[in-house]
């Protein structure tokens, strides 16, 4: 005898659900951690998303006394473990587990409301995987985040708004470059340089063609670079800036600026 069954699917709504109140002691008092959740209630909202988001992690390093912007260009970094999306402008940065993808923001889509890329490339490092993007430093132009690897070392990304550079700094790490598209490589003078041609070389100014986008990359000196099967690799490079290009006859020129990175000078041991 065969016997059937009627497996009848229902379909749950997940809505967020606040976390348990934790009291805070005061003396041989207490108060509430967060306000109630009927305290955001309208009539459109149960105040629900209020309270998930007075309780919800953010991904930052803290800073006493140092107020935390809601609407900046990069705010999307404290509520995401990655965040989708920070227009430095010129520049389209985007975090991921791999590492960090630059891309060239190049033409409008049909409405005109948003800027879009054709190419891109991604700096990540040998065996690495980051376990999240955390701001660890911020003001109203720039923003400096690091990304943890799962393994080890550390990737650390300074962002400033309406500059074509962003600048990376790596610990315990071997920097990689991946590439969007099959890309052409140039020196500082704007000279066609073939992959294979990359092996020790040793330029501090390397111009990148993918499609009609050209980037560069400017590295420490003494660096080394291979190139293969689609991935660049230096060795010997702490730091890593990649700027976007108007032409590879500007690689060179573009590397007077590459490494002035912008600091506070708040965070600097100055000597006495």
């Amino acid at each position: 005898m065969h016997r059937t069954f009627l497996i009848t699917v229902i379909s749950l709504l997940v809505v967020p659900l606040p976390r348990a109140q934790e009291p805070v002691a005061v003396g041989c008092g207490s108060y509430a951690a967060y306000p109630p959740t009927y305290k955001s209630r309208t009539d459109a909202h149960d105040g629900s998303w209020a309270t998930m988001l007075e309780t919800s992690r953010l991904y930052l390093d803290e800073r006493p006394s140092t107020p935390i912007p809601t609407n900046d260009w990069w705010t999307d970094l404290l509520h995401s473990r990655y965040a989708n999306a920070l227009w430095s402008l010129p520049t389209l940065v985007k975090p991921s587990a791999e590492g960090v993808a630059v891309h060239y923001p190049s033409y409008w889509i049909e409405n005109g409301t948003e800027v879009k890329s054709r190419t891109s490339l991604t700096i990540g490092a040998e065996s690495f995987t980051a376990t999240e993007a955390i701001a660890a430093d911020w003001h109203d132009w720039d923003v400096v985040m690091r990304l943890p690897g799962r393994r080890g070392g550390e990737m650390r990304v300074t962002l400033a708004h309406g500059m074509p550079f962003t600048w990376f700094e790596f610990t315990g790490l071997n920097p990689t470059v991946k590439f969007s598209a099959t890309p052409t490589f140039y020196n500082a003078y704007g000279e066609e340089i073939a992959g294979a041609d990359l092996v020790l070389r040793h330029d501090t100014s390397l111009g990148v063609r993918l499609g009609d986008d050209v980037y560069g990359l400017y590295l420490p000196s003494g660096a080394s670079l291979s190139y293969a099967d689609g991935v660049l690799r230096i060795a010997g490079a702490p730091f890593l800036s990649v700027g976007l290009l108007p032409s590879a006859a500007e690689t060179g020129t573009y590397a007077e600026w590459a490494y002035s990175v912008p600091v506070s000078y708040t965070h600097l041991t100055l000597p006495t």
